[in-house]
């Protein structure tokens, strides 16, 4: 189970990164300080160290792009990192397309099937 206490470093960590503008040093230094747990747990869910790398970064991007996702207290930071992993893991985006295909009548951008019509045997059957 995901321990949800935040570690002694967050809170300095976490008023440094909602100052506007965002304080680059503090992405890195949130960066130096949760890359390896980042890491591993994405290589933990992609099973693919190249994949695992690639959702790794696009994480700590996102974190860099949209620095209010660490408005909210309540959430220790590495486990709002770690939440941006998982949401960006193979097996989750998949899920997410089969449970948007299952929602709709007939399946995302699926055609309805239609009976085919009858086809004539071959001469000399």
């Amino acid at each position: 189970m995901l321990d949800l206490t935040p570690a002694p470093w967050e809170a300095a960590v976490h008023r440094r990164l909602n100052e506007r503008p965002p304080n680059v040093d503090a992405l890195l230094e949130l960066f130096d300080l949760i890359a390896p747990e980042v890491w591993g747990y994405a290589l933990h869910r992609c099973r693919d160290p190249r994949t695992a790398a690639q959702v790794a970064i696009k994480a700590f991007l996102a974190a860099a792009q949209n620095p209010a996702i660490f408005d909210d207290r309540r959430i220790p930071l590495r486990v709002r990192m770690l939440l941006l992993v998982h949401l960006d893991t193979p097996q989750h985006r998949r899920r997410g397309r089969w449970l948007r295909a299952s929602r709709s009548p007939i399946g995302a951008g699926a055609q309805p099937v239609t009976a085919a019509p009858p086809v004539a045997a071959p001469p000399g059957w």
